[in-house]
């Protein structure tokens, strides 16, 4: 005698299959207590790999997962599920799977990341140890470090409330440099946008980083170093097109503003001067505040290179080198930091031959440095 035979519905189908899921998720602790926590892992990736996409399998993972991270093992299971994931895209057996498993793959990590980020303390290490270990970093969870290490870049006004986040965002960079060499200038390219953030808050806790942790790295070192540099020089040339520009308006002229951050985000930093003022026809400026607000981007773009210059003395002659040629606004910021620079390096060779034998056009500075 054969077993009845029930014929169900694609829909009736889909509703068996997400409740034996289901039902395997909610089973862990007895599985736990017989030692096959390892093997409920496995069949959890497979079985939400292998699930109809529509079912949407990883909703109810990810639920069980941050419902406690530490005693559901959470980093163990978002590993293998990752893996699961980035194995079945790589396969390439067709367009179409390969395309699923990425898109499942980067939607997945990126709500994970955001989670643990929102989840637990600035201080943990548990969002850094799971972008360390994961098979690959896509582009939205590099953005999402990015908007960590640069808050206020997405608009969002909750981004400007924990210097403790940012820190946790550097740190996360610096550890992603060390242990992921292919991602390196990505990251990178993160840690120093932040030397020129707008918030000076931002700005001294990446220059503190990269200046004491990354510059040190005979890898990224010249890097590090042309960047600098190149901010050094565009800072330069860019006051002086401004100070050309408001010679030739009126007092009555429409802003112009530097727009150096986007410059940075677009790796146009050899772009003209021109390129970076941009006309902003709902304010006017005196010309007292446009003097202020050339001083403040001044010595924000300059600060840099001036921690640089504490690690490597011959920096300095570059300083005293760019001072002839400098705008009034320039010379009045490299005013303002070389002493304290100068204290810092102390009784240095460099410095000394500096002074026997000045660039020209360099004795005003000189007489910050005596």
């Amino acid at each position: 005698m054969s077993a009845p035979v029930v014929e169900l519905s694609d829909e009736q189908k889909d509703d068996l299959q997400m409740l034996a899921y289901r039902r395997i998720i909610e089973a862990y602790k007895q599985i736990a207590v017989a030692g096959g926590s390892h093997a409920h892992s496995c069949l959890l990736a497979h079985l939400g790999v292998e699930l109809p996409l529509e079912l949407d399998p990883w909703k109810l993972l990810q639920r069980h997962i941050m419902s406690d991270y530490l005693n559901h093992n959470g980093h163990e299971l978002i590993l293998r599920v990752l893996y699961r994931l980035y194995g079945e895209a790589e396969e390439e057996r067709d367009f179409f799977s390969s395309t699923t498993a990425t898109s499942t793959y980067d939607v997945f990590l990126l709500t994970v990341a955001e989670t643990l980020r929102d989840s637990f303390p600035a201080s943990g290490k548990t969002l850094s140890r799971l972008l360390s270990e994961v098979p690959y970093l896509p582009k939205s969870a590099l953005k999402l470090l990015e908007h960590l290490c640069s808050p206020g870049n997405s608009g969002k006004v909750e981004e400007f409330q924990s210097g403790d986040r940012i820190t946790q965002g550097l740190s996360t960079v610096w550890n992603l440099i060390l242990l992921r060499p292919p991602i390196r200038d990505s990251c990178l390219k993160i840690a120093v946008q932040s030397v020129v953030h707008q918030l000076e808050e931002v700005r001294m806790k990446a220059i503190r980083l990269i200046a004491n942790k990354l510059y040190p790295m005979s890898s990224i070192a010249q890097q590090i170093e042309d960047f600098a540099k190149e901010m050094l020089l565009l800072v330069t040339n860019i006051v002086d097109s401004t100070d050309v520009m408001n010679a030739e308006v009126s007092t009555t002229e429409p802003e112009k503003d530097l727009n150096l951050e986007r410059q940075l985000s677009e790796n146009s930093l050899a772009c003209s001067a021109a390129k970076d003022i941009t006309s902003d026809n709902q304010q006017t400026y005196t010309s007292q505040n446009m003097s202020s607000s050339l001083l403040h981007e001044a010595q924000r773009c300059m600060s840099f290179y001036f921690a640089l210059c504490t690690k490597k003395h011959s920096l300095l002659r570059q300083i005293f080198v760019i001072y002839k040629s400098a705008s009034k606004t320039v010379k009045h910021a490299i005013h303002h930091q070389i002493p304290i620079l100068v204290r810092t390096v102390g009784s240095s060779p460099v410095l000394l031959e500096i002074i026997s034998d000045p660039p020209n056009g360099s004795e005003n500075l000189l007489m910050q440095v005596s």
